[in-house]
């Protein structure tokens, strides 16, 4: 389970990066940032699970540096299941892979994302972006049903909390932005339903 967790968390920064580049003019500017980042949000709220496999693996290669980091310190709450702390480091071939495999894993997804301070360099090549996200998620996941009390396949609630920075690029090869590096400190509250028994081989 703590694998899809982290997996959930991939997904969530997933919606920070831009689906479409509109820059026309081949540069970053701070209007444009923060539409991108609105936009992705809104796209992920409305069609969460409805991408296929193909042409999310197709967005992220294009959208994504060949040195993409992704980095996270995820703290998870599981309520009387107690709590624990995860650092996370991804490269682009790790971040790709695992949001591929768990892309149809959540739904019902509603998000709030607040984008603080930009800031341009490389005559609008180069944009450093704080941000915080909010988002409330419905997740099913096979390790969980496993350990139903029930036998039943078992849904769950996630409330989720990440203060990122993210470096984006603009790649004149591929006419698109490109993300660099995503650093997160995220928090989770799963709402594990009554069936879950930890203790059950």
């Amino acid at each position: 389970m703590k694998a899809f967790i982290i997996c959930a968390y991939a997904l969530l920064a997933f919606t920070a990066l831009p689906l479409q580049a509109h820059a026309q003019d081949g540069i970053l500017t701070k209007a444009n940032i923060t539409a991108y980042l609105k936009q992705s949000n809104e796209i992920l709220e409305g069609n969460a699970g409805k991408f296929s496999p193909a042409e999310v693996q197709s967005y992220l290669e294009k959208h994504l540096t060949g040195n993409f980091l992704y980095q996270d310190s995820v703290t998870t709450n599981l309520g009387p299941f107690g709590s624990g702390t995860e650092v996370l480091r991804y490269d682009r071939d790790q971040y790709i892979n695992d949001i591929l495999a768990n892309i149809h894993s959540v739904e019902k997804v509603q998000s709030r994302i607040r984008v603080g301070e930009i800031q341009i360099g490389g005559n609008g090549q180069k944009a450093r972006v704080t941000y915080s996200m909010e988002a409330q998620m419905q997740a099913q996941n096979d390790q969980l049903s496993a350990l139903s009390s029930s036998g039943k396949n078992l849904s769950f609630s996630i409330d989720a909390s990440s203060d990122c920075i993210t470096i984006l690029n603009w790649s004149q090869s591929q006419g698109a932005i490109q993300s660099e590096q995503l650093v997160c400190k995220s928090n989770a509250t799963m709402n594990i339903p009554r069936e879950f028994n930890p203790f059950q081989n």
